[in-house]
């Protein structure tokens, strides 16, 4: 089999990519640890979060589909968050079946300074690089992704 450069960069490329990866994931644990907070645990929050700025009620199901994290999985986590008061799971008044899920008073504490010790690492690890060219990858990145990734 020949490689031509273009299937070299393709593969240095994504190599690079998931060096990346793996770095923020590494950081990102080390800080969710100090909130007692495993990164699926993370992964929940923030989706709650962001439906919740967008005004969107939230449901498990939905929920696993955001995160693509099967619903058992979601279901023991919520269930865990509840516990420790940062998620609350209120039936629909109108669907009783339904259980509509928000961050806590508490949830959204944490989850605020969660992101705001990330955002610290954040700006050293991007320290160096040109914005513009940031926001070229980061588009270019989704427009890949969104070819694989449909929600």
């Amino acid at each position: 089999m020949t490689y031509n450069n273009q299937t070299i960069l393709s593969s240095e490329f994504e190599k690079i990519v998931l060096k990346f990866g793996k770095i923020i994931i590494k950081n990102r644990k080390k800080i969710l640890n100090q909130f007692d907070l495993s990164f699926t645990q993370f992964e929940i929050l923030t989706a709650i979060f962001d439906s919740s700025n967008k005004g969107e009620d939230l449901i498990q199901i939905r929920l696993s589909d955001i995160t693509l994290i099967d619903a058992m999985t979601v279901s023991t986590v919520l269930r865990c968050l509840q516990k420790k008061g940062l998620v609350k799971r209120e039936r629909d008044e109108i669907n009783t079946r339904i259980l509509k899920i928000t961050l806590s008073e508490q949830g959204e504490l944490i989850y605020n300074q969660i992101i705001c010790e990330l955002e610290k690492v954040r700006i050293n690890f991007h320290k160096g690089f040109d914005k513009i060219l940031l926001l070229k990858l980061r588009l270019k990145l989704e427009q890949s992704l969104s070819k694989y990734y449909f929600i």
